[in-house]
Formats: C-alpha cells, sequence, structure tokens
C-alpha cells in the first residue's frame, strides 16, 4: 500500500470497498504515478484556489498535501470509515497568509457513499476561498455514457466561449477534451450501459459542477495517464468556483457529495 495522501491518490484505497466485490471499481486511479508528483485519480481536494482563478498554483495545495488519518465515530451521521485532517498555518504555502483546518470524511453503505468536505478558519483573519471536490469516476468507454440533469444551466465552456447555456439535452461525449463549468448544483445522473450501472450524485455545499475530460490530444501531454485511459474516466466534480467562499474566524464550512450507484 502506497502512504495514505488526500490528493490524487485520495480515497481510492477505501472508495471501492461499499460496492459489491465482482463490480467495478467506483473510482479511477492511473497505475502510472510519478515521483513527487500527486496520483491521478480518485478525489482530489481543491482548496484553497479552483483551477487557475486566483494567484496560487493549479488548484491549490491541498490536493498536494498529506493528511493525517485519524479515525473517529460520527454518532450524528453514522459510522466514519476514513477520516484526515490537514492543519495549514500561516506561511505554509507561498501566497496563503491564513490559518485553516481541513477535514475530509467518508460515511459508507451499501452502493452508497456520502464524502465530506469541511474547511474552518483557525485564525485571525476572514479568507475567501475557491476549490472542492475532483472525483474521476470510472466509466467503460467515455462516448458511450449519458450524464443527465446538467440540462438548460449557465455555463462557462473552456473550448466554446460562445456558449451561455448548456443544451436542453442529455451531456454525450466525444472522443474530444470537454471542460464545462455549469452554474449550479442540480443531482446528475451518469448512465453507463458498459458496465451496466447508473450513478446518481448530490451535493450541498458547493455551487457549481465541473465536467472535464482531457481527450485523446491533452492526454498525450500527461505522463501518468497510459494511452487509452482517458476514455475510461469523467470528472464530474462538485465546486465553488464564480463566487468565493469566505470563512470567519471560527467559522466551518461543509460541503458533501453523495453516491448512490444502481445496477442495471
Amino acid at each position: 500500500m502506497h502512504p495514505p495522501t488526500i490528493g490524487f491518490r485520495c480515497v481510492n484505497a477505501t472508495m471501492n470497498t461499499p460496492l459489491p466485490a465482482r463490480k467495478a471499481p467506483l473510482l479511477y486511479t492511473s497505475p502510472i504515478q510519478l515521483p513527487g508528483k500527486p496520483w491521478r485519480g480518485g478525489i482530489p481536494l481543491l482548496f484553497p484556489q479552483f483551477a487557475d482563478r486566483g494567484p496560487l498554483r493549479k488548484h491549490g495545495f491541498a490536493r498536494d498535501s498529506v493528511f493525517a488519518q485519524s479515525p473517529v465515530a460520527d454518532a450524528q451521521n453514522g459510522p466514519v470509515r476514513h477520516h484526515s485532517q490537514l492543519n495549514v498555518q500561516p506561511g505554509d504555502w507561498p501566497g496563503w497568509p491564513y490559518a485553516a483546518h481541513l477535514e475530509w470524511l467518508e460515511y459508507p453503505e451499501i452502493n452508497r457513499i456520502r464524502y465530506e468536505f469541511r474547511v474552518t478558519n483557525t485564525g485571525n483573519d476572514a479568507f475567501d476561498w475557491t476549490g472542492g471536490l475532483h472525483p474521476y469516476i470510472q466509466i467503460s468507454r467515455l462516448m458511450d455514457i449519458e450524464v443527465e440533469g446538467l440540462s438548460d444551466l449557465p455555463v462557462a465552456d473552456k473550448l466554446d466561449h460562445t456558449l451561455q447555456r448548456s443544451p436542453q439535452q442529455q451531456l454525450r461525449f466525444k472522443a474530444a477534451e470537454f471542460e464545462r463549468l455549469y452554474v449550479g448544483n442540480p443531482t446528475v445522473v451518469l448512465t453507463d450501459p458498459g458496465l451496466k450501472r447508473q450513478i446518481t450524485l448530490r451535493s450541498s455545499g458547493f455551487t457549481e459542477w465541473m465536467v472535464w475530460n482531457p481527450g485523446p490530444l491533452l492526454a498525450q501531454q500527461l505522463a501518468d495517464l497510459p494511452e487509452g485511459d482517458w476514455q475510461q474516466f469523467v470528472c464530474i466534480e462538485p465546486v465553488i468556483a464564480h463566487q468565493p467562499t469566505r470563512l470567519a474566524p471560527g467559522e466551518t464550512f461543509t460541503g458533501t457529495l453523495d453516491v448512490v450507484v444502481q445496477w442495471m
């Protein structure tokens, strides 16, 4: 086993347990890990900056950080299978002069799992942040899946700047890069005929969904992604992007992602 880290390795070792062993895993993990780099796959945590929307490194520093694991029993929300924490002090990361406490929790059931991301301002100054979760959902083949729930929403499309609202139809993919930010957090349903399953995603606390896949051309530039593996995942990410969230000293943000798998 590799050392537990929150980042591209994140929850892959534990995520697959709630699903029947004979079925496909929920999350994709690349078989290639580059020395000194976070592992591609799982559920990277994005904090305190989403993508390049700010002065920090892309997606912030949380995905590169090693979180301390601490088993707990959360009686209010059910048994916690995984609990990781990270304390951030002013000056730990260039460009981030604030103190924060980050927590990652998993609440698994049969064919269902809820993830929880908590951010607490432990310093004396308020701060603004963007970010969220970056799940790599494993699929049979990108061009065969359908995604429902994201139609007729305001969007920002990296590859089509003229697009203002998403089409009123199911989302289908081509063999090409896809990166689109949907403003709103409706329920999203991914149907995968190849794996004979339907995945329902619900979020709270987050304000948008990002959908991303590198496609074949961009994938060639990713040294930690085997040839052809871009077809085996799609990232459907609950995030805060357009409007940063402000946390006053002592305040806590809680964002959740609830994932339900139904077999067809």
